[in-house]
């Protein structure tokens, strides 16, 4: 964005999910009709952080090349590179307990703070090219 807040660059993540349909429904109640969502909703992008020149976000949906128990295993946090609108890499973070969800994150330099409940976990970041951090 520009000064005055207008856009002037847009990029993509590399998720193939692009859109969610939110259904909805009407319950009826004693005071009339309440609309409320029938289905959970669903993120696609949960948490984002900015440092260095780089977008680190936590997807959190399966990738397509990635079976089911290494969607389970930990968080992936893929990253991009913001003044060039590309993506980088994605690092793989060993989950903190078993079952246990990412709730934030931050990164300050080459370390990434992972917050789980009860837990909070340092990473060092090294090369977005490789999967595991």
């Amino acid at each position: 964005m520009d000064t005055l807040m207008q856009l002037t660059r847009r990029g993509r993540t590399i998720d193939t999910l692009s859109w969610y349909t939110l259904e909805s429904t009407t319950e009826m109640g004693k005071s009339g009709g309440v609309v409320t969502n029938s289905n959970p909703r669903k993120y696609v992008n949960e948490a984002m952080a900015v440092s260095g020149g780089r977008l680190y976000v936590y997807s959190a949906v399966k990738a397509d090349n990635e079976t089911h128990n290494e969607f389970m295993s930990g968080p992936v946090i893929d990253v991009y590179n913001v003044s060039q609108l590309h993506y980088l890499g994605s690092y793989r973070l060993l989950a903190a307990k078993e079952g246990a969800a990412l709730r934030s994150f931050r990164v300050e330099g080459q370390k990434l703070y992972a917050l789980y409940p009860g837990d909070l976990k340092v990473y060092v970041l090294r090369s977005a090219k490789n999967k595991t951090s």
